[in-house]
């Protein structure tokens, strides 16, 4: 009888035992829920580490395929890839994760073969970039170049300059970048981020030079405005408006002797060229042929040659141009502010 009782206590303390040692590795829903809340560190550590993700949160430019390693025997990863809570109903993993695009944040939790909770969770953040989501994708690291500049529509080089800041996270004021820029899949904002130059990388910061000067220059000309050269094929006045009807060509000199040589089939040297097509040291190249209608500014600075052609310019009002010269014309803004006619010999 004795050796009966002793038996059924070591059983009983063998039982006690083996489950402490179970309660160790896993813990219900119910129970971790318990600990979380009450913030027990302790009892919560006391869980395995999830099984870890084959590639690391992060920001990667390519799609990524994320596997889980070192799973326990008899363990099921389970996984969310909205943010939300983890729990045996959700994703179960079987095979490699793709994370194509975007912000992914991707949840994941181990259960053993009670359905009961057998690892802590891990939250995995993953942005995946599209080239097309960028104005200059690698202007963190490389220096631009003036073709690249000069290529870039003129519009986009403060967007080109804030995406700079953008990828640290600055918090934008203005409206035109703040809604730009929230829009992007890569971008978050970041309050400890000041946007200042020292918090800049040197490739950054080179940059940054750059894209400020090609917006000065751009600014500049603006005001300027663009030069093109053109025949004036017509002028007319409507609702109190000044109209000219143009023709834009292109005016090529000697230096332009292979361009010219390519429009016109010819296989002869510069001295041959500019004695074949520039008679008058200038070649006259329209590609397009094209009647295009512009408004002259009221203010508009008007050059035109006396009729008799002699070529000495005189200041002059808006009215008929002579259709057989070009006329040099100043365009802001879409619209003309100066014609000055050319004297052709």
């Amino acid at each position: 009888m004795k050796k009966k009782l002793l038996i059924g206590a070591l059983t009983a303390i063998i039982l006690i035992i083996v489950g402490i040692i179970v309660f160790k590795n896993t813990i219900t829903e119910t129970e971790i829920n318990k600990y979380t809340k009450l913030g027990n560190k302790e009892v919560l550590d006391e869980l395995p580490q999830v099984p870890q993700a084959t590639v690391l949160g992060g920001k990667y430019e390519q799609p990524q395929k994320i596997e889980f390693k070192d799973i326990g025997d008899g363990e099921t990863v389970y996984y969310t890839l909205d943010d939300t809570k983890v729990t045996k109903d959700s994703n179960r993993y079987v095979q490699a994760i793709t994370i194509n695009k975007g912000t992914t944040i991707l949840r994941v939790m181990a259960f053993n073969n009670k359905n009961e909770i057998s690892s802590k969770e891990a939250r995995y953040k993953y942005i995946i970039t599209d080239s097309s989501d960028y104005i200059f994708q690698f202007s963190d690291r490389k220096v631009l170049t003036d073709s690249e500049m000069k290529n870039l529509d003129k519009k986009l080089l403060p967007y080109a300059r804030n995406e700079i800041y953008a990828r640290h996270g600055l918090v934008f004021k203005k409206s035109e970048f703040k809604n730009y820029f929230e829009l992007k899949s890569w971008y978050e904002s970041n309050a400890s981020f000041k946007g200042t130059l020292e918090e800049l990388n040197e490739f950054e910061k080179k940059n940054i030079e750059l894209i400020q000067k090609y917006e000065g220059d751009n600014t500049s000309n603006s005001k300027k405005g663009e030069t093109r050269i053109a025949y004036i094929l017509d002028s007319y006045k409507k609702n109190n408006k000044n109209y000219v009807v143009i023709d834009f060509i292109e005016w090529l000199g000697a230096d332009d002797w292979e361009k010219i040589n390519e429009i016109e089939g010819f296989q002869g040297d510069k001295e041959a060229c500019i004695g074949m097509f520039l008679p008058n040291d200038y070649y006259i190249y329209n590609e397009k042929k094209e009647n295009i209608i512009m408004e002259v500014d009221k203010q508009a600075e008007i050059i035109k040659l006396p009729d008799g052609g002699v070529p000495e310019p005189y200041k002059g009002s808006f009215g008929s141009f002579s259709i057989y010269h070009p006329h040099k014309i100043i365009i802001r803004e879409g619209t003309i502010i100066k014609i000055e006619q050319y004297y052709v010999p």
